[in-house]
């Protein structure tokens, strides 16, 4: 069996992964657990608006390399610690519905599919960006994609386990 190209690895992980994580969200829908805090005081909407946004800096990160520049700033300033900026995620998307979050979620996710499958192997897996400290695009999207569903996986599944011990 032929070994998979970074490109193709990095496909499957992301299709797979959000596999999983569709199935925890229906599960935690079908249960009418969509407005009980998960992990923290965050529900689910907070969670996938929080992913959201990640995957999100990933889209523009393609969308970049594609066009040869930097990306545009980040609306989160660089010196804000990681509580600051998960709590600037929170505050922007309080006022939209579950419905809304998730619809922009499943957009921002076969986004960055998309992107993925356009960028050719060379450019996705051996090209190094300064702006990314030196690293791939396929080094970098991980951490805001499928390595984070799986952190948020873990977290929300456990908090469901103590819900139910208790």
């Amino acid at each position: 069996m032929a070994e998979l190209s970074r490109k193709q690895a990095l496909l499957e992980q992301l299709i797979s992964t959000r596999a999983e994580w569709d199935e925890l969200v229906t599960q935690l829908i079908n249960k009418q657990q969509t407005s009980v805090p998960l992990t923290g005081i965050w529900t689910l909407k907070d969670i996938v608006a929080h992913l959201s946004f990640w995957e999100t800096r990933a889209v523009k990160w393609f969308e970049a390399a594609a066009r040869g520049t930097e990306p545009e700033p980040s609306p989160v300033r660089r010196d804000w610690s990681e509580e600051q900026i998960n709590e600037w995620i929170y505050e922007q998307n309080q006022a939209r519905s579950l419905e809304e979050v998730l619809a922009a979620s499943r957009q921002i996710h076969e986004a960055v599919v998309n992107a993925v499958r356009a960028m050719p192997e060379e450019e996705l897996a051996g090209r190094e960006i300064s702006w990314l400290g030196n690293a791939s695009l396929a080094e970098s999207v991980p951490g805001n994609s499928y390595e984070h569903y799986r952190d948020h996986i873990i977290m929300i599944r456990a908090a469901l386990e103590a819900t139910l011990a208790r």
